[in-house]
């Protein structure tokens, strides 16, 4: 059991670096939302998150060689905290995500399990590094 916690946590180390030095570049992707508000991301990471947005970045590939892709979304705070998460240092952490950002995980195509809450407030879904790698 212990070799395997060690592998996973390489496995973790790895994909953090490969995440870090993806995100040195320009980004690539743009998405306008409500109100105007543009959120810029790189193709390779959503590319890695989300089957659905590899198949059609990679078919828009032979179409857009040299210019950024700019897709539709609804809420762009939403957008910024699900890149934020994925693109974060990996480690053994639990997110609290509002039904907004939920939606944009789905929207994006992006396969996790969620385990809900309820909280006095509002409701909130809880989401680990973890659960986007196990989908």
């Amino acid at each position: 059991a212990n070799m395997l916690l060690q592998n996973l946590n390489n496995f973790f180390v790895a994909i953090s670096n490969d995440l870090a030095e993806s995100v040195k570049s320009p980004p690539d992707l743009s998405f306008m939302c409500e109100g105007g508000k543009m959120v810029y991301t790189h193709r390779s990471l959503l590319a890695i998150f989300s089957p659905f947005l590899k198949s059609i970045l990679a078919s828009l590939a032979s179409v857009q060689s040299s210019r950024a892709a700019v897709l539709l979304l609804p809420d762009g705070s939403a957008l910024e905290k699900v890149l934020q998460m994925i693109t974060k240092p990996w480690a053994h952490e639990v997110f609290s995500l509002n039904l907004d950002e939920v939606e944009i995980i789905k929207i994006l195509g992006i396969p996790v399990e969620v385990t809900k809450k309820m909280s006095s407030s509002n409701e909130t879904e809880e989401l680990t590094q973890e659960d986007i790698l196990a989908n």
